[in-house]
């Protein structure tokens, strides 16, 4: 993931965002935005994973990609 990426996770669970000059704050961290940003970045990962089955294993990896993909959703 790249730093883009893990502050776009971190805005979209209200952990930071940024002034309008485009300096982040970073805001206090309660659970909620916590768990918030880590089930963007399980998510995220998720997806990854489940991409790279597919293309390594073609048809062969659908099945363990589907598998990693319905993990967020239990």
């Amino acid at each position: 993931m790249t730093n883009d990426e893990i502050f776009a996770m971190a805005k979209q669970a209200g952990c930071m965002d940024s002034d309008d000059y485009g300096v982040w704050v970073t805001f206090a961290l309660g659970v909620k935005e916590l768990t918030a940003f880590a089930n963007l970045v399980a998510e995220k990962e998720r997806e990854e994973c489940a991409k790279l089955c597919e293309v390594e294993h073609g048809f062969y990896g659908t099945a363990p990609a589907q598998d990693i993909r319905a993990r967020g959703k239990e």
